[in-house]
């Protein structure tokens, strides 16, 4: 289901109360989710944390050969790693926040309020409306291509 062309390797899957675990490579990309069945406070995806996610919804982190964060999804208030805070949701509500990393641009999308960090970049373009967002950003709804 999330490995196209059934290129997944090192595949693990896992359940500790309740909460589901996936994690496998694609080339030289490391994919870890995770999926809580009930609120939760937060949600540990190896160095990332999730709080208060989504139940139902699947946590995504997708990290290169070095460890750096390439893509991640999640529908929750905050999410953050050693380094700092990603995104945090308006409101202390939850938002749905989702960022890959390609060889061209790095593609932002949101569904809800939320305030992105600048580790996305510092400027990017709105395919909602065509105009340019500078990071750290306060964005709604709203798909960002950033180069």
């Amino acid at each position: 289901m999330l490995s196209p062309e059934n290129r997944a390797v090192d595949v693990r899957c896992s359940e500790e109360d309740g909460v589901i675990r996936v994690s496998f490579r694609l080339g030289e990309r490391r994919c870890d989710a995770a999926c809580v069945p009930a609120p939760a406070a937060e949600l540990k995806l190896g160095k990332f944390t999730v709080k208060n996610p989504k139940p139902g919804y699947l946590q995504l982190v997708i990290t290169g050969k070095d460890g750096a964060l390439d893509g991640f999804s999640a529908c929750a208030s905050e999410m953050a790693d050693g380094a700092g805070v990603l995104f945090t949701a308006a409101d202390n509500a939850t938002a749905a926040v989702s960022m890959l990393r390609m060889n061209h641009a790095t593609l932002v999308e949101t569904a809800g309020k939320a305030s992105l960090s600048d580790r996305f970049g510092t400027k990017g373009t709105s395919w909602v409306d065509g105009g340019t967002v500078t990071f750290p950003a306060k964005v709604e709804n709203d798909r960002i291509e950033l180069r």
